[in-house]
């Protein structure tokens, strides 16, 4: 939400923890002070405490997944490993048709009847919860995912239906997180849905692109020889890459949060110092996960698996996939300053050249036409994330100028 201020007057710009602020812009194009030149140690400091509550709460929310897939590697039946492949497909029968297992495909579709009843809690949770992150509102986020998760633990995917109803007590004893953006039902204003949705759309096929190529990725391992092995040790980097992208996407929430406030407030420099932080620090995150991934190959497999064919095609799986981590992040984090700058559109394009024309054919070509099963599905999969990647850096260093996207965050917080 954005707040008009007098020149005279100053408003907190996300700078300390204490503070749950709104971005402050100066009204029309009044003249406005001197921007400070950024600090970097402040700026750090900002981020992490904008990380801390969001990785968390991202977290909690993912949480679930994995957690399914783990318990179903370890039941005492049978048919555990189908029980994995199926809750990594999550889909209808209708995959029998597209070369799965059939037998796979029914217990996929089972599994996909029981998570669809969570689904319109979750969108009305994102939505509400996307919300207050703008308002730097975050320690509710994490105490009802919290919640959420203790829940799932007893009914499980009914757990979603929980999120948004715990939104209902945190309102009525803070009305005031929920007027200062919610004034009831006013159709007249119903024109700023069409600014809205020039970013929400864009916004949204920027992530659904990354997972669907990843459900892409699933299939094409399922049509891989010894297909059970394949899902299994695919599964395998589905869910440990999943964990790992929930520090990405914290960190690209953060600067998403972060950028679009400076750039709103019209402090270019500040901005550009928030993400060169964010993409220093996801850096050196990065290059730790290589190392733990590495080192715990073997043992991560072990996990969520007890079939030994499995849990070797996994091990070597991660082996080779574990460098791309610098990739995954460097691409996760700098999506989260377009979105901050509003650049949604862009990066959709990008996101589809890069994942379905470029990185989708190479995982097939790699995986089917040379032989490299699960590594060379992600391995093309990869390079498709490195054109991304390289995508991205360029528009932010070489082709914008971040005074050039402040002067578009007043035109549309003008409208």
């Amino acid at each position: 939400m954005v707040a008009p201020v007098s020149p005279n007057e100053t408003r907190p710009l996300l700078l300390q923890q204490e503070h749950e602020t709104l971005a402050a812009i100066a009204d029309c194009h009044e003249l406005k002070p001197r921007e400070p030149e950024p600090d970097a140690a402040k700026e750090l400091q900002t981020l992490l405490a904008l990380v801390y509550p969001v990785v968390g709460t991202t977290a909690l929310e993912f949480l679930p997944g994995p957690t399914c897939i783990v318990l179903a590697g370890h039941m005492d039946s049978p048919y555990t490993q189908q029980y994995v492949d199926a809750a990594t497909l999550s889909t209808m029968s209708v995959m029998v048709f597209m070369g799965q297992d059939e037998e796979i495909s029914k217990l996929a579709q089972t599994f996909s009847r029981w998570m669809l009843l969570g689904m319109p809690f979750v969108v009305l949770y994102e939505l509400v919860r996307k919300v207050l992150q703008a308002q730097n509102i975050m320690k509710p986020l994490v105490t009802i995912a919290t919640i959420g998760n203790v829940v799932n633990i007893v009914t499980g995917s009914l757990g979603n239906i929980t999120l948004p109803l715990l939104l209902i007590p945190y309102f009525y004893y803070h009305p005031d997180h929920l007027s200062q953006w919610w004034s009831g039902w006013n159709f007249k204003e119903a024109v700023a849905h069409v600014v809205f949705l020039r970013l929400g759309v864009p916004g949204c096929l920027m992530m659904t692109m990354e997972w669907f190529a990843f459900e892409l990725l699933t299939l094409m391992a399922g049509v891989l020889p010894n297909a059970v092995v394949s899902i299994s040790a695919h599964s395998v980097l589905v869910n440990i890459n999943s964990i790992i992208y929930m520090v990405f996407a914290g960190l690209a929430v953060a600067v998403n949060i972060r950028v679009g406030n400076c750039l709103g407030a019209n402090l270019p420099k500040l901005a550009m110092a928030s993400c060169t932080v964010a993409l220093t620090l996801t850096l050196a995150i990065s290059l730790s996960f290589i190392a733990f991934l590495y080192a715990t190959r073997w043992t991560l497999p072990s996990l969520l698996l007890n079939d030994q064919e499995s849990i070797t095609r996994a091990a070597s799986a991660l082996a080779v996939w574990a460098p791309f981590e610098i990739l995954d992040g460097q691409n996760t984090v700098p999506q989260g300053v377009f979105r901050g700058a509003g650049k949604q559109t862009v990066d959709a394009s990008i996101n589809a050249v890069a994942y379905y024309i470029f990185g989708t054919p190479l995982a097939v070509w790699l995986g089917f036409y040379w032989a490299l099963d699960v590594e060379g599905l992600w391995v093309g999969f990869g390079l498709g994330i490195l054109l991304s990647a390289s995508c991205l850096y360029f528009l932010l260093f070489e082709r914008w100028t971040w005074e050039e996207l402040a002067e578009d965050a007043q035109k549309r917080t003008s409208v």
